[in-house]
This record gives C-alpha cells, structure tokens and sequence, in this order.
C-alpha cells in the first residue's frame, strides 16, 4: 500500500466545476452520542444510517457500551422529537467472540432482523458477521480468519452488506446472498465473500468469490475497506484502495458467471502517476443510478492539491467512460471539504449527496450536493464545526428519506466529543 494511503488512513482511523454556493437549509441534531455514564449509547459512529420504510433509521458505534466494543442502535420518529434504542452492546460474550467495534452499518431484512459485520472480535479476534433478531437476540453467521493464511479473510473494515435489490430501497428477502468484502486473504489483499441461508435458515454458507492480490504485483486490485453495491442482475461493483495497474487503486465488477464469477478490472486510478488526476485510493463503494452509471469518491488525488475527488463512470459498450466531477480543496483553505472518506447517494432527480471528513470552515468536515445537467454544480450545505453546526469528521454518506431531508452520522463533536446522528432539511 502506497505510504501517503497508509499515513493518511492511520490519522482517520485515530481521529471545470462551479464551486463555492451555500445552501440555505436547517440542520439539527437528533442525538447527541455519550448521553450515559460510560457512553452506554454508544460513541464514534462511522455508519450509514439504514431506513427500513417505517421511519426508523439504524446504524452502529464503533466503541461505547457497556464493554466498549460498540453498538447497534435506532432512531424512530417520536412527534416532533427522535427516540433513540440502543439494541445492542458488543463484546457482552466472554473474549468478544460476538464480535467488537463495527464500522459499517447494518442491513434490514423484511422481519426486522439485522445484518452486519464487525472489525475486530468474533471466535479468532478478526471480525465477525452477525444477525440481530427482532427480540435482541445475536447470531454470529461467521468469524473470519479460520486458518492460519486467513483465506476467508479477515478485518473487515466499513462494511455494509448488499444484496440484490438493495439499491431499490426494498428490504432483505432473508434468503438470498448476502455480500461483502474483507480487507486480509490468502494473498494479504482482502476478499470478496457471499454468505448464503438455508431455506431453513439455520445455517449460512460462507464462500470465497474472490481473493484480491492473487496476482503480483496486485495488478487486480487490493485492500477494500467497504463493501459492494448490487445492480438489478447481480453483478457486483466495488472499490479497491490499493493496487490496479497503476498501485493507486480501482473499481473492479463481479459478474455471475454460471456457478462462478468472473472479475472485471472497471477502471484504475492515478494514470497520470503525477498528481492523479482522475483520482487516488477510493474507500467508499461505487453507487449506481438507474440508468447504470456509476458514482463515488477518492481519498486522495483529483487534482495537484490531492485532496480527493467525485466520479462518474458511464457504461461504454464492454469499457467504461470516466468524468472527475468535482476535485475537493478547489477552494481557499478546502473550504469546500476535503479527503472524502465517504462514497455519495444519488437522489430520485439524480444529484448527489456526500461528505468529507475534514475541510470547511475548521477542518471538521462539510456536507455537499452535486447536481446540474452534467453533476458540476457544487454547492456546500453544511460545515461542521461543533459549535454552530455541532458535529465533526462524518465518515458516511448520508440517507434521504422521501420528502428531501438529509440523515447521518458525525463521528466526532458534541459535548463529549463522541459524535452525534443529524438531519439537514432543505
């Protein structure tokens, strides 16, 4: 991995465009992380938040609780207020096998069961998946690295998982694969996995579908650090921080291939080699919209400042077009945000909505919208700043809920500094 993707990484983990318009809107903050002694709410949320049609979002922390090793919580709307539910305290299970410190979200099936996965604990200390039933009750559907090579990989880093029809908005069936990505395999560059029920569902099975790095040097790819998105046939899409043919990362497809898979490299980043102009080291998963196009962010690169960018790639025949929409720090200062740990969300009319986790007015972080004919029009929403806008360094993109209005997670700020869940109505 290159060593500004590593520095730049290790900090975050411990902490042609028309560009400058301010959106008039108003933000608050629906809850306020840290509220209980010992943050047994929960602190530190890195997760989108996941509506399950009802008005209720969910998401996790990735410390707090009563043994500090995260939580799984809902908001649910209370008249004018939010009522806050914290639905589960990791590492309540001797020597954290239930797993500890989640960094994604979670996935909502018809029932009402959760899906997720863990960074660390489970049965080998490397991560976990698990289900939380309605009742509170937690299943751990596997624990990675069950070799010594961990070719089933291990530490998995912002992982949601996907399904098909995820993008859709219609929950989890509760019987069809669920998918994600870890960031270590049996070449040391992560992996792809499917894990599948049974029709009873009793037992799932955990499958391999791709080992990153098989080839050297890495030319296919390696290190991803969230997840996959599905499109309506169920090929997969997702991002790689590291490796592709130019070692500065790419987006790679998984199509379904009879009873196997086969791997499309989409798009390699940094071409250029010298200030990466189409981008350096995307984290987030691409989202597609609806005409098949792709959209997300990069780390780093996007222009001589190498602050991050926003992409689009559109479908070209068997190849793929590729437009920079947007190169963050083109403002005084970064004020327009900078190192875009998040992806985007596209809504219904086709703009994009994401943060950044630094950058703005105080380096806190910024919220943004992309949208115009040509998605070039930049307009800021938000700058976190934990006073005025209480909130700091979000590590996800946000979730709109039908009538426009903006939900999402800060990791840091608040009183106690512990990050707070907000809401941006237009």
């Amino acid at each position: 991995m290159n060593k500004y993707l590593i520095t730049l990484l290790t900090a975050l983990a411990i902490s042609g465009s028309s560009h400058g318009a301010l959106a008039a809107g108003t933000y608050k903050v629906i809850h306020n992380f840290c509220t209980e002694e010992k943050c047994a709410d929960g602190k530190w949320s890195r997760s989108t938040l996941t509506a399950d049609g009802a008005g209720n979002y969910y998401g996790t922390t990735m410390a707090g609780g009563t043994k500090d090793g995260g939580t799984i919580f809902r908001m649910s709307p209370n008249g004018a207020q939010w009522k806050f539910t914290e639905l589960y305290k990791f590492c309540s299970v001797k020597g954290c096998k239930d797993g500890s410190s989640p960094r994604g979200g979670v996935t909502v099936d018809t029932d009402g069961n959760l899906y997720g996965a863990t960074f660390s604990g489970g049965a080998h200390g490397q991560g976990a998946v698990f289900q939380l039933s309605r009742n509170g009750k937690l299943k751990v559907l596997h624990s990675f690295c069950i070799d010594e090579t961990c070719s089933d990989g291990a530490v998995p880093q912002s992982l949601t998982l996907s399904y098909q029809g995820m993008a859709s908005g219609v929950p989890y069936d509760g019987t069809s694969p669920l998918f994600g990505t870890a960031s270590a395999g049996a070449h040391n560059g992560g992996v792809v996995f499917s894990l599948t029920p049974n029709a009873a569902k009793t037992k799932w099975t955990y499958k391999v579908i791709h080992d990153f790095c098989a080839n050297d040097p890495c030319t296919d790819g390696g290190h991803p650090f969230s997840g996959v998105s599905v499109d309506a046939s169920g090929n997969l899409f997702g991002a790689l921080t590291d490796g592709g043919a130019y070692a500065h990362g790419a987006i790679f497809e998984m199509q379904k291939n009879g009873s196997g898979w086969k791997y499309i490299l989409v798009h390699s980043f940094c071409s250029d080699q010298d200030i990466c102009a189409d981008g350096n080291a995307p984290v987030a998963a691409p989202v597609m919209d609806g005409a098949g196009n792709l959209y997300g962010t990069t780390l780093a690169g996007g222009s001589a400042a190498n602050r991050g960018s926003v992409y689009k790639l559109v479908p070209n025949g068997s190849k793929w077009t590729f437009t920079s929409l947007h190169a963050f720090c083109a403002e005084t200062n970064c004020t327009d945000g900078r190192t875009p740990y998040a992806g985007v969300m596209v809504d219904p009319n086709g703009n994009l909505f994401g943060t950044t986790e630094a950058g703005g007015d105080v380096d806190n972080g910024t919220l943004y919208e992309l949208s115009g004919k040509q998605l070039t029009t930049f307009t800021r929403l938000e700058s976190f700043d934990s006073k005025k806008v209480p909130g700091a360094t979000p590590f996800a993109a946000p979730t709109q809920d039908s009538s426009g209005a903006l939900f999402g997670t800060a990791a840091n700020g608040s009183s106690k500094d512990a990050g707070v869940i907000f809401k941006f109505t237009p």
